[in-house]
């Protein structure tokens, strides 16, 4: 896994969270997810989705759910990342960011191109690993990660703001890839990434 990482820039790491410790996770993030719902950003973007041909996101994000609920920090599924990260990296490893995106069905946005180096920029260099941890099985309909391999590991593609009233969140300016690879995962893997990947 480790050579695969370095190798492609992704890998999978298959049955190494605990199905039971996954669900408790799932009840800790359910009531931030639901929240987020009703923001007044949140509230705003439906109505710039249903009004204007802007390809706003529809789906519910938390930022930083592990800070908003302590709870998380304690659970295994994070506990067991951190040992993850440490030997993936080969030091100890530091919690930076989480994320949680909770897509409906039938949506018709989606995640575009892009390297999560490009939130920081080139002046800020983090050697980091970075995982994806679905609450159910994906696959390719149901919307699994998809990675391009081979790229250099190191180069920060141009990127820019993929929404008009959401600046902060960014596309890469490449065409479509030729060589895409799909992962599909099980409840229990992990997808591991590089933060140029």
């Amino acid at each position: 896994s480790r050579g695969e990482l370095a190798h492609r820039g992704f890998t999978k790491l298959e049955g190494v969270l605990d199905v039971s410790d996954i669900m408790h996770v799932e009840t800790m993030v359910d009531p931030l997810v639901e929240r987020a719902r009703h923001t007044p950003e949140t509230s705003w973007r439906a109505v710039l989705s249903a009004t204007a041909a802007t390809n706003e996101p529809s789906h519910a994000e938390v930022y930083r759910p592990a800070l908003l609920y302590r709870g998380l920090q304690r659970s295994g599924v994070f506990q067991q990342c951190q040992e993850l990260a440490s030997g993936l990296l080969g030091r100890q490893a530091h919690y930076l960011f989480d994320h949680a995106i909770y897509k409906r069905a039938c949506s018709d946005t989606g995640v575009h191109w892009h390297q999560d180096q490009a939130y920081l920029g080139t002046t800020i260099p983090i050697r980091s690993v970075h995982f994806w941890i679905p609450f159910q099985d994906v696959d390719e309909a149901s919307g699994c990660l998809r990675f391009v391999p081979a790229r250099p590991s190191d180069r920060l593609e141009p990127h820019q703001s993929a929404y008009e009233a959401h600046p902060h969140i960014l596309r890469a300016q490449i065409p479509e890839p030729a060589h895409v690879v799909h992962q599909p995962l099980k409840l229990g893997d992990i997808s591991v990434h590089t933060n140029f990947t």
